[in-house]
């Protein structure tokens, strides 16, 4: 019998291995790398450093974005995850671990 709490979970893809994101200095941000077709959704978290990310394609910088904090988790669309863009919020930069899931 199927647990109803964890019945709509995503499914982590066995297509794709996770990644790693470098959230650097570099001018007009840093994004994400290609997707697979078969996966709809991003599961990632910041490590290291707060990051500031624009999630319409805008160039940002460490003072324009939402700032997404280390040590936080965020689940997103491929559609969405495709126009992120990232720059480091300080001194440090910081790193993204993402995995796509369905």
């Amino acid at each position: 019998m199927s647990n109803i709490l964890y019945a709509n979970l995503p499914r982590f893809s066995t297509r794709q291995a996770t990644r790693r994101l470098t959230v650097d200095a570099t001018v007009g941000g840093v994004q994400f790398g290609a997707f697979t077709d078969d996966n709809n959704l991003v599961w990632f978290d910041v490590q290291d450093a707060d990051v500031m990310m624009t999630p319409e394609g805008t160039a940002p910088t460490t003072t324009v974005g939402h700032r997404l904090a280390a040590g936080e988790k965020y689940l997103t669309t491929v559609g969405n995850a495709k126009l992120m863009k990232f720059i480091r919020q300080g001194g440090t930069s910081g790193t993204i671990q993402y995995s796509e899931a369905s």
